[in-house]
């Protein structure tokens, strides 16, 4: 039986949008104001639970993982002095924290009709890296009872930057949201939506329904490639082919215990648990914070590749791009990040979805490029210098053998200009011969 023959009890389901983007680090910094739209992101923690985090977090993760998206965790007294510049600031909205009710009630309409599933924001966060790269997530679930057709529904709709919303009675395109309440406040370039004809999508589900691996599988693969429900079971022209799919599932499937399994694909991450919610939101919190490092690092590549597109004319920035892609490898590429082995699991899985291996082989033989290019301009310059130096030596030469002839009694009108000139053809036919001779002995 599929999964279209059967009902499926949704016991929960939480989604986070992200998009990348760039943003004037300078401009940012200078503010006064950015606490009346962000504040850290631990404001959304409860109080009591930020002590037993810190310490989970320190007990679980490298030092070398915590510096790159916890630094708070370690660096606490850098965020009050102008050191928080150099590392990740993790913000979160303001207004859903003092009034949440603002983002509740949010439809999708498309063709001017209203969705039947209706969302709130649960928090909006910003990833503001040193790199001058940003990521937000705008974290979303669906109110009232939901089932599989709706999530399916509401993941199409929501990851399309184009897509028409509801909120609060007015209708705006959701890219016109996202830019009004986080790209003004943080100062992102206008050029942000480039960087994301699809938004990434995490989800996080967990069923009541028993199914077994096969029906799992399968609802992972429908949900992470936003197909509709039964594509992968079903035998019409858009379901995938036998050996794509088994590829799929073997390749990109995490698959631990049997009451869950997740899904990394290169614009979705899709976990389907089997009554067994994320009850510490581990998966919502820490190891979406995995996500987001994956997510930053591909960006990056991908920014810095465009970027040294000419690598025949090497320019200062050109320079400057190859020194800050080997300096963000050396802080950002780690074999391991956790003591414990799903972390880690899940970095993996996330690498080979998102293709940073393949991007990171790709800029690095660039960057090799750059520097045999760079290295040819400096032996270029060495031989101007050295042949420089030859002709003055030369000059030098003719001078002295000059004045000695001069002083064996030689008469000096005779010498100069005549018998220098003289003496510079043999000088120079002595060079070329030794030159002849050297390349022939080669």
């Amino acid at each position: 039986m599929s999964i279209t023959e059967k009902y499926i009890t949704v016991n929960s389901f939480s989604l986070t949008i992200s998009g990348m983007f760039r943003y004037d680090k300078e401009a940012f910094y200078s503010r006064n104001d950015i606490d009346d739209y962000f504040v850290p992101w631990l404001l959304r923690i409860d109080e009591k639970n930020r002590e037993p985090t810190r310490k989970h977090l320190l007990n679980s993760y490298y030092d070398s993982f915590l510096s790159n998206m916890y630094p708070e965790i370690l660096h606490s007294s850098l965020f009050a002095c102008k050191g928080r510049v150099n590392l990740v600031n993790h913000l979160t909205d303001k207004q859903l924290i003092d009034n949440p009710v603002n983002y509740e009630g949010i439809r999708c309409v498309v063709n001017e009709k209203v969705s039947d599933f209706s969302m709130k924001f649960s928090h909006i966060d910003v990833y503001l890296f040193p790199e001058k790269t940003g990521i937000f997530c705008i974290n979303i679930s669906i109110e009232g009872k939901v089932d599989l057709d709706e999530i399916s529904n509401c993941m199409y709709l929501i990851r399309q930057p184009s897509v028409t919303v509801l909120l609060q009675g007015k209708q705006m395109l959701f890219s016109e949201f996202i830019e009004s309440e986080i790209m003004k406040p943080i100062n992102g370039t206008g050029n942000w939506t480039e960087y994301n004809p699809q938004l990434k999508l995490y989800a996080l589900v967990d069923i009541a329904s028993e199914v077994d691996s096969t029906e799992l599988h399968e609802m992972l693969y429908d949900l992470g490639n936003v197909a509709r429900l039964g594509t992968a079971a079903g035998n019409s022209e858009f379901s995938p082919s036998q050996r794509y799919y088994n590829e799929l599932i073997e390749n990109h499937t995490i698959s631990v215990y049997n009451n869950w399994a997740a899904l990394a694909l290169y614009d979705t991450f899709t976990r389907i648990s089997i009554n067994y919610p994320d009850t510490y939101q581990a998966w919502q919190n820490e190891y979406f914070n995995i996500y987001v490092h994956c997510l930053h690092m591909k960006f990056f590549m991908y920014y810095t590749n465009s970027q040294l597109s000419d690598i025949v004319n090497l320019s200062k920035r050109t320079k400057q791009l190859r020194d800050s892609f080997i300096s963000f490898l050396n802080q950002y590429q780690h074999l391991q990040i956790s003591y414990k082995f799903l972390p880690d699991k899940i970095k993996d899985k996330l690498i080979t979805a998102l293709a940073i291996d393949i991007e990171t082989e790709h800029l690095e033989q660039k960057v090799q490029r750059i520097n045999e290019f760079s290295q040819e301009e400096k032996m270029e310059k060495s031989n101007m210098i050295l042949y420089i130096i030859a002709l003055l030596g030369i000059v030098q030469s003719i001078v002295a053998f000059s004045d000695w002839f001069i002083s064996l009694g030689a008469s000096e009108k005779f010498i100069y200009p005549s018998g220098s000139l003289i003496i510079s053809v043999l000088l120079v036919g002595l060079i070329v011969l030794l030159l002849v001779s050297r390349k022939k002995k080669y």
